[in-house]
């Protein structure tokens, strides 16, 4: 406006079949300073749609994610008038592929085609069309530029889709009868566990700074349900493992560290710039311990990348050891921190009853799905060896 009102209207508002198309901002200007606004007609034969993109979009100071959003929604416009707007670019040979190809190719044509004239990647504008479809609200966001990455949007909606999935998936799930699984903070749970009640706690609480807490938790409960000379078997991040260890100490009493070996790839930890290739695993007792009768060895190979049914899976194979060594069948075994369910499933499969608490609904009702699964598996097995 302050633009207008010093030098004047300079370019035009450009009319389309009587409406504003391009400059509606000076022509709100040019009324508020009483001025007769100076208007152009575009011809009849243009595509409105292409008129607006090619006069705005690189003048503009756009994120990527809105530009991705225009170009979802230029993509939408096009398929609903593809009659009336001029095949651009290659041809479309969509029509050479069998009828429920069609439909996909085209659509993979068109978008490609899109994203080379808009400059961004076709991800972006999947991702675009995807929030769109599943949430409008953020959706709208995106194309304000209240929010500025489409990527994260839908990773979000994603997981938000995962959760519901899970939990209608979960409904009814019955796990196996040596298996009990809550739902909830371990500690308050802990509460309903009677003293010295527990043979052995198997468990993989978080290991960052930040979880400290998580080990004095641990310890307390350890401390309390433990049966005299049970073990309580951790693994633990070796970043913060003297934190650990110091924690611990202050309810139990060392008994040996071991280490699982990774198999066929390491780890960066980038604090210290070194290449972690063993995973520690903190071996405590509850006083007075004995010995336990057999050996084992302190190195375990591990079992492999096990991540389809949580970020910190662990391997089934390399916690096998533990549960043979440490208990003894039809031992009862605890895990605070159940994550993705392994500790629970091994049990078993190895006749050790368990209990397990989760304070994450989503890695519950995983949980719950991957039990009765394994369940479900041994019933069809038994049927058939019948």
């Amino acid at each position: 406006m302050n633009d207008i009102k010093l030098r004047g209207q300079q370019i035009s508002i450009k009319l389309y079949d009587g409406k504003i198309l391009d400059g509606k901002s000076r022509y709100w200007a040019c009324i508020e300073l009483g001025i007769e606004p100076k208007c152009e007609d575009l011809p009849a034969d243009i595509i409105p749609l292409h008129y607006v993109i090619s006069s705005n979009h690189r003048r503009r100071h756009l994120t990527k994610s809105q530009i991705a959003a225009i170009a979802c929604e230029t993509m939408i416009y096009e398929k609903e008038h593809a009659e009336t707007i001029p095949a651009k670019g290659k041809k479309d040979t969509s029509k050479n592929l069998p009828e429920d190809r069609q439909k996909v190719a085209g659509a993979g044509d068109l978008r490609d085609r899109i994203a080379k004239e808009f400059g961004v990647n076709h991800k972006y504008i999947n991702d675009a069309m995807f929030v769109k479809t599943h949430d409008p609200i953020s959706y709208q966001a995106i194309f304000a530029g209240k929010e500025k990455n489409v990527a994260r949007v839908r990773r979000e909606i994603e997981q938000q889709l995962k959760k519901r999935e899970q939990a209608e998936k979960a409904k009814g799930v019955v796990v196996p009868s040596n298996i009990k699984l809550n739902l909830g903070d371990c500690w308050k749970l802990s509460k309903t566990l009677k003293d010295k009640s527990i043979k052995c706690i198997i468990t993989d609480p978080p290991y960052d700074c930040n979880s400290i807490d998580s080990y004095d938790v641990l310890g307390k409960i350890a401390q309390r349900v433990l049966e005299p000379g049970g073990f309580c078997i951790v693994y633990a991040g070796k970043l913060y493992l003297p934190q650990a260890i110091a924690v611990l100490q202050q309810y139990l009493e060392y008994y040996w560290q071991f280490c699982i070996r990774f198999k066929g790839c390491h780890n960066p930890v980038h604090p210290r710039s070194v290449w972690g290739c063993y995973r520690p695993v903190l071996v405590f007792a509850k006083p007075p311990f004995k010995k336990t009768k057999n050996y084992i060895a302190d190195v375990i190979e591990g079992g492999g990348r096990q991540k389809d049914a949580h970020p910190w899976q662990q391997a089934e194979d390399e916690l096998r050891p533990f549960i043979e060594h440490f208990t003894e069948p039809r031992d009862l075994v605890l895990d605070p921190f159940a994550g993705s369910g392994t500790v629970l499933k091994v049990c078993h499969d190895m006749d050790r009853h368990a209990i397990g608490f989760e304070i994450d609904e989503n890695a519950f009702n995983s949980i719950k799905i991957r039990l009765h699964h394994t369940n479900t598996n041994i019933s069809e097995n038994q049927n058939k060896a019948a």
